[in-house]
C-alpha cells in the first residue's frame, strides 16, 4: 500500500479539534474500490461532498494523534472547506503519483480519470 512519505509533512491549513486539541498533520494512503462501496452504503451516492467525506474518512492512515478507528465520516464532514479542499487535492496528488510509478515501472503512460463516484459533473457550459 502505497501512502505520501512521513517525510512529505502534510498539513492541514486550519485543522480539526478534537477533545481540546487540534489536529492539522495528517497522512493520506490510495483509495481502494471497497472505500466507495463502504462510503457509498454509509451516504449514498446522491450528495458528491457527503460521498467524498466518507472516502477520505477511510484514506486517511493518521490525523494529528487520531488513529484511523477514530476518524469518521463526521469528522471530515465537520472540518472546514479549507481543510476539505487540501484532502481532496493531497489525494489527487498521491493518486497521479501513483499512476506515475506504475506507467515508469512498465514504460507506458498513465492518465488520471476520476471514478464514477469521484468524478465532476459536466460542465453546463461544455457541448
Amino acid at each position: 500500500m502505497v501512502v505520501i512519505p512521513a517525510d512529505h509533512q502534510l498539513t492541514l491549513p486550519i485543522g480539526v479539534e478534537v477533545d481540546g486539541v487540534l489536529h492539522r498533520e495528517f497522512t493520506l494512503r490510495p483509495a481502494v474500490v471497497s472505500d466507495n462501496i463502504e462510503a457509498i452504503t454509509e451516504v449514498g451516492s446522491a450528495n458528491a461532498v457527503a460521498l467524498n467525506a466518507a472516502i477520505f474518512a477511510r484514506q486517511l492512515v493518521q490525523l494529528g494523534t487520531l488513529t484511523p478507528k477514530q476518524i469518521s465520516y463526521g469528522l471530515v464532514a465537520g472540518m472546514h472547506v479549507a481543510d476539505f479542499d487540501e484532502l481532496d487535492r493531497k489525494a489527487l496528488e498521491l493518486q497521479k503519483k501513483l499512476l506515475l510509478g506504475a506507467a515508469r515501472s512498465t514504460g507506458g503512460s498513465a492518465s488520471v480519470s476520476p471514478s464514477p463516484a469521484t468524478a465532476s459533473p459536466p460542465s453546463p457550459l461544455s457541448g
